[in-house]
């Protein structure tokens, strides 16, 4: 009997190394929600609000449609969660 168990060793290793390499993938992520945000020369934003769900990855674009220059009129934007005032 110990032989036998000595003779299979390998093969549990063999079996556990290739669960570890192929049966463990992990799901494909999914691709970031995309919001793009307009503002011009009024500090105004097309868009006001936006929802997500905690964990999801967002990709913000802003894009400034003014025509002053950036120096003396540059654009922020500030995300918050819909609880804050």
């Amino acid at each position: 009997m110990r032989k036998s168990v000595w003779q299979s060793l390998p093969f549990l290793a063999l079996g556990c190394s290739a669960l570890l390499s192929f049966g463990c993938s992990r799901a494909p992520e999914a691709p970031p929600k995309a919001v793009q945000v307009q503002a011009d020369d009024t500090m105004k934003f097309d868009v006001t609000a936006f929802d997500a769900t905690p964990g999801q990855k967002i990709s913000i674009t802003l894009k400034n449609t003014g025509t002053t220059p950036k120096l003396s009129m540059g654009h922020n934007l500030v995300v918050l969660r819909s609880s804050c005032e």
